[in-house]
């Protein structure tokens, strides 16, 4: 078990993370849902259950389930009984993540593997926000945490051109070219047929909303 100080800290971090990733997870279904096929990068389907729900699923994969293995572990810390044995079981799924061809970044559509590690993130972030929910002694910030709360600050500001593309700000040099021809043949298409990576320095002046 972990002292009452850390405890209290893991209780506002949890519901913090989580809370991230959950509006995220919004904005990733509406974009993948409303776009058309072919109309992201490595990404063919449309509508809600292949275009949102899959690409949530391949989300969920990577890299939700990455933070799933330290909202896991600090669940398995605070937690006792069977819900520490599921944290740790959701640990050992969303550490699938991290074996070959489970996340091919030349396609980003939910494959059936993606569901372990999906599934991990999921069962980790509920335990969090249960073991969250304790009554927890306070504790007084640390120089580390300070630290850590001007790192977040800085990154957030720095991934904001990222979080205007995934909510649906679609650029139009990020179009593929007429020569890739079809979605089926952009995944077997040569390095020169790709969108250009100059679009995500123009996310936001770019942005359709259709």
């Amino acid at each position: 078990m972990i002292d009452g100080g850390s405890r209290r800290s893991a209780a506002w971090e949890l519901w913090a993370t989580v809370a991230v990733y959950a509006i995220a997870a919004v904005a990733t279904v509406v974009t993948y849902t409303r776009l058309p096929a072919g109309g992201t990068y490595n990404f063919e389907g449309t509508g809600l259950v292949n275009g949102g729900l899959s690409r949530l699923v391949s989300d969920l994969s990577f890299p939700v389930a990455i933070a799933g293995i330290a909202w896991a572990l600090v669940a398995a810390a605070v937690l006792g009984g069977r819900a520490r044995v599921a944290a740790i079981v959701a640990a050992c799924l969303c550490a699938v993540t991290a074996l070959p061809g489970v996340n091919p970044t030349d396609d980003l559509e939910a494959q059936w593997v993606n569901a372990l590690p999906a599934t991990g993130a999921v069962l980790a972030a509920v335990l969090a926000l249960i073991a969250s929910s304790l009554r927890l002694p306070r504790r007084t910030w640390r120089g580390g945490d300070r630290v850590r709360l001007v790192l977040t600050v800085l990154l957030g500001l720095w991934a904001i051109p990222w979080m205007a593309l995934r909510s649906a700000c679609t650029p139009a040099t990020s179009r593929w070219p007429a020569s890739c021809g079809t979605p089926a043949r952009r995944r077997r298409a040569s390095p020169t047929c790709r969108p250009s990576t100059a679009a995500f320095t123009r996310v936001c002046s770019a942005c359709s909303w259709r």
